[in-house]
């Protein structure tokens, strides 16, 4: 399935199980909740990990997640969390609190596409050598 997320074109058809890895779906009409979509009386929306992933594209800067790359997307993820940029939310009382992507989760997703600009490692590390720089400078101002 080739579609547009929230201005991003993503490709899930080559997710193994992509119904089951990409998607949430529930029978109950959802309370106050975006993002659902409504087929013959089921509701369904992207997974909150397949969502954040899409999202997280347009900083990763890697337009396939496969076996050969998976441990790039892995440390430019971890990259990012570090920076303070966090794409995943836990919802608690206090309010959303970002969590780290797992290799698991890119595992579920081998085979992810999404039409982004690519960048070389170099470009990639300059870019979160910066992002840090912004975000702990806050911290000691």
């Amino acid at each position: 399935m080739h579609f547009e997320f929230e201005s991003r074109d993503i490709d899930i058809s080559h997710i193994k199980n992509n119904d089951e890895v990409c998607w949430q779906y529930t029978k109950d009409p959802p309370i106050e909740e975006d993002n659902w979509l409504e087929s013959e009386d089921i509701y369904y929306r992207l997974s909150p990990v397949t969502e954040a992933l899409a999202v997280a594209s347009e900083h990763v800067h890697l337009s396939k997640l496969k076996p050969s790359n998976i441990m790039e997307w892995y440390y430019r993820l971890e990259s990012l969390f570090d920076s303070e940029i966090g794409f995943l939310f836990l919802d608690t009382k206090e309010g959303e609190v970002p969590i780290r992507f797992t290799l698991s989760d890119l595992k579920d997703h081998l085979g992810l596409r999404i039409r982004i600009n690519t960048w070389e490692e170099a470009k990639f590390d300059r870019y979160v050598r910066q992002l840090r720089m912004q975000n702990h400078l806050r911290e000691l101002l």
